[in-house]
């Protein structure tokens, strides 16, 4: 329920947060504000690199990886190396 409330229920926000692309302590206290959901989801969706939007078993994948946070930096790289379509830049 806690974790629904901070996404507000996105489940672009809460792959986020899975996936360690942002951690709670990061969120703005700001945006953990009662009535932020809507900008606090937007924050959160906005740290999630586009593979990630892309293919939620790869998501599922790094958030229940050993190596979550290792992959995680790796698809970043990877993300930011190709445009939206993911075709390298």
């Amino acid at each position: 329920d806690e974790i629904e409330r901070i996404t507000n229920g996105s489940a672009d926000a809460r792959r986020t947060l899975e996936t360690g692309c942002a951690r709670l302590s990061e969120i703005p206290d700001d945006l953990m504000a009662d009535g932020r959901g809507e900008d606090r989801q937007k924050w959160l969706e906005g740290r999630l690199p586009p593979v990630y939007r892309k293919s939620e078993r790869l998501a599922v994948m790094t958030a229940l990886s050993p190596g979550g946070d290792e992959v995680t930096e790796i698809i970043k790289e990877v993300a930011s190396e190709t445009n939206e379509e993911g075709d390298e830049q």
